[in-house]
């Protein structure tokens, strides 16, 4: 699967990036640890316009900044479009739950991120999945207001030809 991410930062990081490459960072994200990316998908969801608001609004950078590039792999999840992938993501979460409630209790909560680490200690390379990005705000639960498609890539050597395309003039990397 070859696709196309968004990724949202700082004018000196994108310079950091394009020179240099993605690196994982240590913490863990909505589905797990890895370098996140926001994809187009159709006309729902618009990743290069979710990188530039995720610069602008979360990490609150003065000088947004939104890098594309290419993802390749065929290691991957695909909790999108791929029905098998998402019924793997079931089990995977509902056996998590059921250890969890045996050791904690019945009303133990299972964080969803840790189902996603799970999944990540396969051999993938990249996570795409479907977010509901505002949650909160929504008008009933089922109403989705704000979503987005992510990708979280596990292995940077699934990326390539890292470009900037907002907020500085355009250069490219062959990576």
């Amino acid at each position: 699967m070859i696709l196309k991410g968004y990724h949202g930062t700082s004018h000196d990081s994108a310079e950091k990036i394009v020179a240099e490459g993605f690196k994982i960072p240590d913490h863990l994200g909505w589905l797990g640890c890895g370098i996140y990316f926001f994809y187009t998908y159709a006309k729902i969801a618009d990743g290069k316009k979710n990188a530039l608001f995720w610069a602008r609004q979360v990490t609150k950078t003065g000088d947004p900044v939104v890098l594309s590039a290419s993802i390749e792999s065929d290691r991957y999840i695909d909790l999108l479009e791929n029905e098998d992938h998402r019924r793997l993501f079931d089990r995977v979460y509902a056996s998590m739950t059921d250890r969890q409630k045996e050791l904690h209790g019945m009303d133990a909560v299972l964080d969803i991120k840790v189902a996603f680490q799970a999944l990540a200690e396969e051999e993938i390379d990249f996570i795409r999945c479907p977010i509901d990005a505002n949650p909160r705000r929504a008008y009933y639960n089922y109403v989705i207001r704000q979503y987005q498609v992510q990708i979280c890539v596990k292995k940077p050597s699934c990326i390539s030809s890292i470009r900037i395309e907002e907020g500085a003039s355009t250069w490219t990397t062959g990576q």
